[in-house]
């Protein structure tokens, strides 16, 4: 049972961690961008289900004389549907553009309080997960003595 713990906390608390040390590590570049696609699909894929909407958002922008697109809205997600409510085609907005990697750029620079939360929780487990193990160990010690 704590092997699984274990691994689901490092797998929240990495996770976390990753998206966190992207947005505090660099400094970002503002960039002006336009949106190349903005909309929402209803798809009903068996009638006897309701169906589901899928958000299509994308941008391009221009950084050190090269042309790039993404739909990345945030890090730590994609967050489209947002995109998709706020912005429409030939809108000008601006992309948050890391230098090391200028392929990946956001456009809302802020990280949610979801990934906050998910390193947090990942966090207290680990510790939680680390210190039964310990008393548990320390119990089938004192049993064996």
């Amino acid at each position: 049972m704590h092997k699984y713990k274990f691994i689901i906390s490092l797998l929240l608390l990495g996770y976390g961690s990753y998206i966190l040390y992207q947005r505090l590590s660099f400094n970002l570049q503002a960039v002006p961008a336009v949106v190349t696609q903005s909309h929402k699909d209803y798809i009903k894929s068996q009638p006897d289900r309701p169906g589901r909407y899928y958000s299509t958002f994308e941008y391009q922008y221009t950084y050190l004389d090269r042309t790039y697109r993404s739909d990345q809205y945030r890090y730590g997600g994609r967050d489209m549907s947002v995109a998709v409510c706020r912005y429409q085609v030939d809108d000008s907005l601006t992309a948050y553009v890391n230098p090391n990697n200028p392929g990946y750029a956001v456009i809302n620079r802020h990280i949610s309080g979801f990934v906050y939360a998910l390193t947090g929780i990942g966090g207290l487990m680990l510790v939680q997960t680390i210190m039964m193990y310990v008393l548990d160990n320390q119990q089938e010690n004192a049993h064996r003595s």
